[in-house]
C-alpha cells in the first residue's frame, strides 16, 4: 500500500496532468556516479481519487545499481508540490521540470536538482530513445511508452496505461509503470517489469520499422507463466517525440 492521500489533495490531482507529469524516474548525474528517484501511481476512476504513491530510489556505480522502495508506512510523504522521505535525508520540491531541496548521499547532505533523465552531449543516443503513443489493442488498452536514456548511457522505460473495464465503471489509470530495456539492435527491443533476474511478471517484444516511427510487438506472460498476458497495453506505439 502506498502513501495514501488526502481527498483535497487527490482530488487536485485527478483533475490535473500531476500524476502523468510527476510519474518516472528524475535523476542527478556526476561522471559515471547517477542518484534517482522513480515515482509511480495509480487512479481509480470508481473513486476518482489517486490512493497510492511508490517511490523507488536507486543509486549507479559505474554502472552497478542499488536500489528501494519507499511507501506510506516508510514516511513518504507528498503534498503535491514537496516530496519528503526522512529516512533517507531526501527532502525536495517540484518545480515546473525539475526537483530541488537536499539529498543524504553516500553519507552526506547535498544540494540537489533532479531531472529527467538525457543523455550526454557527447553520447550515441539509442535509435529507441523517444516518446510513443500506444495505439488502443483490441480490448481498447491504452497508453503511452517513454524510453529515456541516462548520462551514463543506461536506458530506462515507464508507461502510463489506461485498462479497459469489462463493463463500465471503473477505468484503472496507472502512471509510471516501470520497465527494464535490452535494445537487441538494429531494429527491435525487449522491454520487461522484473526488480530481480527471473522474475518478469511481463514481457514486450517489439520490432521498430525501419523509418524509425513505429514500434510493433507482442505482450508475453513472464518468467512464471510465459503464455499468459499480464499486462493491459498497447502492442503498437507511435514515436511523438525524441530523446529528451
Amino acid at each position: 500500500m502506498g502513501a495514501l492521500l488526502s481527498a483535497a489533495l487527490a482530488a487536485w490531482l485527478a483533475s490535473s496532468d500531476m500524476p502523468q507529469t510527476i510519474a518516472g524516474p528524475w535523476e542527478t548525474a556526476a561522471g559515471a556516479n547517477v542518484d534517482g528517484i522513480f515515482l509511480k501511481t495509480s487512479l481509480s476512476t470508481a473513486s476518482g481519487d489517486l490512493q497510492d504513491l511508490e517511490v523507488r530510489v536507486y543509486h549507479r556505480r559505474s554502472g552497478k545499481e542499488t536500489h528501494g522502495w519507499f511507501v506510506g508506512r516508510d514516511g513518504v510523504d507528498f503534498d503535491g508540490r514537496q516530496l519528503q522521505i526522512p529516512r533517507i535525508g531526501l527532502d525536495v520540491v517540484l518545480e515546473h521540470d525539475k526537483w530541488t531541496g537536499v539529498w543524504e548521499i553516500d553519507g552526506q547532505t547535498r544540494g540537489v536538482v533532479l531531472e529527467r533523465p538525457h543523455p550526454s552531449p557527447e553520447a550515441i543516443v539509442s535509435v529507441l530513445c523517444g516518446g510513443w503513443d500506444g495505439l488502443p489493442n483490441r480490448f481498447g488498452d491504452s497508453g503511452l511508452l517513454t524510453i529515456a536514456q541516462s548520462r551514463d548511457g543506461a536506458l530506462t522505460a515507464w508507461m502510463h496505461t489506461e485498462s479497459a473495464p469489462s463493463a463500465p465503471p471503473p477505468v484503472r489509470l496507472w502512471y509510471g509503470v516501470r520497465l527494464q530495456v535490452a535494445p537487441r539492435l538494429p531494429a527491435s527491443v525487449l522491454l520487461w517489469d522484473d526488480e530481480q533476474a527471473g522474475m518478469a511478471l511481463y514481457r514486450y517484444e517489439g520490432v521498430l520499422a525501419s523509418d524509425g516511427y513505429t514500434l510493433d510487438g507482442v505482450w508475453r506472460g513472464g518468467d512464471f507463466d510465459p503464455d499468459q498476458m499480464t499486462l493491459g497495453a498497447p502492442r503498437t506505439f507511435r514515436r511523438m517525440h525524441p530523446c529528451m
